[in-house]
């Protein structure tokens, strides 16, 4: 997860741990943005990481991912994982 802006965030996976970027860099165009200081909180179901407008949140188990605003309201959250590795 890399906060590319305070209101844009990339999220880079792969089950078998290898991230690369397999497109060329055209995902998110520049491929260059300010470093940015962000906040990272852990409980015990989620990490949160945040930044000025945002919030990502990483649900632990499952896995899935959602994000809300500067007041906490929800901007979208995944429902199920969409593919869940046991």
């Amino acid at each position: 997860v890399e906060f590319l802006t305070h209101d844009i965030v990339r999220l880079q996976a792969d089950p078998d741990g290898d991230v690369a970027d397999t497109t060329g860099g055209q995902i998110v165009v520049p491929n260059t943005f300010p470093n940015l200081t962000t906040q990272c909180t852990e409980t015990d179901t989620y990490l949160d990481l945040k930044s000025d407008s945002v919030t990502f949140r990483v649900y632990k188990s499952p896995i899935r991912f959602a994000m809300y605003d500067a007041d906490e309201d929800r901007i979208f959250m995944e429902r199920r994982c969409r593919r869940c590795v046991r």
